[in-house]
């Protein structure tokens, strides 16, 4: 949680205040609402698919409950980004 921290203070800091000096348009929505999501720590699943080259939903080693929740986690992002750059889904 230390680093998600500092992270998102970095994404503020360094990035959206500066697109917002730039233009407003750029960030049209609050600035404390800016996460788009939450990803659950999937553990070792995660290291697989990135040796594999595959999506978490695609690693044979990961739970059905794994899967799905990777695959709803990773679309419900996707679905946040789309409403937020105006493409019709």
């Amino acid at each position: 949680m230390y680093y998600f921290s500092r992270l998102e203070k970095g994404i503020y800091s360094d990035l959206m205040v500066v697109l917002r000096q730039v233009d407003t348009k750029l960030v049209p929505f609050p600035l404390k609402s800016a996460r788009i999501g939450e990803v659950k720590d999937f553990g070792s699943i995660i290291q697989m698919g990135q040796q594999l080259g595959v999506p978490l939903a695609a690693v044979g080693t990961a739970t059905v409950l794994q899967r799905q929740e990777a695959r709803t986690a990773f679309s419900r992002i996707a679905n946040t980004i789309v409403k937020r750059t105006g493409r019709v889904q």
